[in-house]
């Protein structure tokens, strides 16, 4: 599983960041966005930071590339 931030969707509450700095970080916008680090990510770590951002900006996709719903992700 990997993290993406949908930068049309973020509103920079930095939730993401502030619950893991190794894996978002701050664009030059500010907007968030997922370091290289997010595809090393624990999965359960990934799907509670997405459950947590206000704007759900947070897409996270498995390995084929299909979108996954963080409230389904067991």
């Amino acid at each position: 599983m990997h993290a993406r931030v949908d930068s049309q969707t973020c509103q920079s509450s930095g939730r993401c960041i502030r619950d893991a700095p190794d894996v978002f970080e701050w664009d030059d916008d500010p907007l968030a966005r997922a370091r290289s680090a997010a595809t090393h990510a624990d999965p359960e770590r990934l799907t509670a930071i997405a459950r947590n951002c206000p704007a759900m900006a947070i897409v996270l996709m498995d390995d084929a590339g299909n979108e996954i719903d963080p409230f389904d992700a067991e």
